[in-house]
């Protein structure tokens, strides 16, 4: 994703790229690129560590994203890993077209604070996945 995102920026308009990506991800682009004008896309840098991480601010709640990777999102795990439908959910492509746009908001914190914000979110997926599995999908 992230050598597409770049050959685009490169060897295309932006109207161009644009509509390359969307023949390619259809509307998951089109609420990427919402997103990413809705300033719904964060990075965490921890100091002193120099680590980091990604947010995407979802509908539901904010979603934690590893970079072409990983989503913690509904989406994430039952079209992109369970049915392989798509290569990427929206939070996904938020993040790297916020990053190659450098359109995104940072956030300083100490290595405590990111800690903690990484345990919350572990603990809001693990409940949120607790809760999914009582609530009967109907797919």
């Amino acid at each position: 994703m992230y050598s597409l995102i770049n050959e685009l920026k490169e060897a295309f308009t932006i109207k161009e790229a644009w509509e390359k990506l969307y023949a390619i991800y259809g509307d998951r682009f089109l609420k990427a690129l919402e997103a990413v004008d809705l300033g719904h896309v964060k990075k965490y840098l921890l100091t002193p560590s120099g680590r980091f991480f990604w947010v995407v601010v979802g509908k539901e709640r904010d979603y934690w994203v590893l970079p072409g990777f990983f989503c913690t999102c509904d989406d994430f795990y039952v079209n992109v890993v369970t049915r392989a439908r798509s290569k990427y959910c929206y939070h996904l492509l938020a993040q790297a077209l916020a990053e190659a746009l450098l359109k995104y908001e940072v956030f300083n914190v100490s290595d405590e604070e990111g800690e903690a914000l990484i345990a919350e979110w572990r603990t809001m997926v693990k409940n949120h996945k607790i809760h999914s599995k009582k609530v009967k999908r109907n797919y």
